[in-house]
């Protein structure tokens, strides 16, 4: 019995179908803070992991109303940047994550993410601003996201480690039915400051004082300023 037409061109159409991606893992340094990330990219996500340093969680927090207990929590909960990306065409289903089905393995554990539910219990304690509240929460990677072709955002995530920790994160997704389950080795958090500044040299501060007092008195001349001559001056 001889195949018919209708079902030639489905064998053919299977072997035209694009092979998706291999899982490709990247890392590296942010080329303005110095600060590492972490890259996974396979079957149309994307996913990036960017240390944060303590001091930056602080500031940023203190400028949303955070008292010290508030922001020091916070700062010394493991907080990395986060962004998701759904990287796949129109013609592809949605992708879609829980972080509560996101485990962080340490030598501490095993253990699940701070999402926004358990941080609501941990506000308990705290007298926090029903704005500063509001802020945090907006502040954090949704704990359950759908995602349409293209569609990315980006939040912070917290680990629940002390600075300067490492640990594996098991993180998945699903896709059409199809679920994903990945797992990034060695994320290490950043412990102090990268950008700590170094005492200043006399030849640094001389010439930082040399460009100050020329800026000031570009700004005089800026202004038509006029002053007395000097006895040197005088025409003889």
């Amino acid at each position: 019995m001889h195949p018919s037409l209708h079902q030639i061109a489905l064998v053919i159409a299977v072997f035209l179908l694009p092979l998706p991606l291999p899982a490709k893992l990247s890392t590296g340094e942010d080329a303005d803070t110095a600060l590492q990330y972490w890259l996974w990219e396979e079957a149309g996500i994307a996913f990036r992991l960017t240390q944060r340093l303590p001091d930056q969680t602080r500031a940023f927090f203190a400028a949303r109303g955070f008292d010290q207990a508030a922001r020091e929590r916070v700062a010394l909960a493991c907080v990395f940047q986060s962004e998701f990306q759904n990287t796949a065409g129109n013609d592809s289903p949605p992708v879609e994550y829980d972080l509560t089905e996101w485990r962080v393995h340490s030598t501490q554990g095993t253990r699940p993410l701070l999402v926004r539910e358990a941080w609501q219990t941990v506000w308990a304690d705290y007298a926090l601003p029903e704005s500063a509240a509001i802020a945090f929460e907006w502040s954090l990677l949704p704990t359950r996201q759908r995602y349409e072709a293209k569609d990315y955002n980006w939040g912070m995530t917290a680990y629940g480690l002390p600075p300067g920790s490492m640990f594996d994160l098991e993180f998945r997704w699903s896709r059409g039915g199809e679920h994903y389950t990945r797992r990034i080795d060695g994320i290490r958090h950043k412990r102090g400051c990268s950008m700590t500044r170094q005492p200043a040299k006399l030849h640094e501060i001389t010439e930082l004082l040399g460009d100050i007092e020329a800026a000031k008195a570009k700004a005089i001349l800026a202004t038509g300023a006029t002053v007395a001559p000097t006895r040197s001056s005088w025409s003889r």
